[in-house]
């Protein structure tokens, strides 16, 4: 076992709970801003699609998030979560993939 402030961080449930929720507010946050910043842009159908996706995505692991706790770490939702944050890395590289060759520009 560990000691000292390290252990905090990888032992202590109640401080891995919190870091986890903390950088699943930080991310969403992100997510939110990147398509409240994309709305005023004119993109090319696929980084629109992959932008709401992205928007959808990080709701979709925000609920699987809340309900795994809720329901007291089911594996199966615990899985499903680890998934999510699979996929949502996923749209997130798609989304920048598809930003890297277009211009973009503003809605007049």
């Amino acid at each position: 076992l560990s000691s000292g402030i390290n252990a905090e961080y990888g032992e202590n449930t109640t401080t891995v709970q919190f870091d986890h929720r903390l950088l699943a507010h930080t991310l969403l946050l992100g997510v939110c801003g990147v398509w409240l910043m994309s709305r005023p842009l004119v993109l090319p159908r696929r980084a629109r699609l992959a932008t709401n996706a992205l928007m959808a995505m990080g709701w979709v692991q925000v609920g699987l998030g809340v309900s795994t706790l809720l329901l007291h770490v089911p594996t199966w939702l615990a899985v499903t979560h680890q998934q999510g944050s699979l996929i949502l890395l996923t749209i997130a590289t798609w989304l920048y993939h598809e930003l890297g060759r277009t211009k973009v520009k503003l809605v007049k």
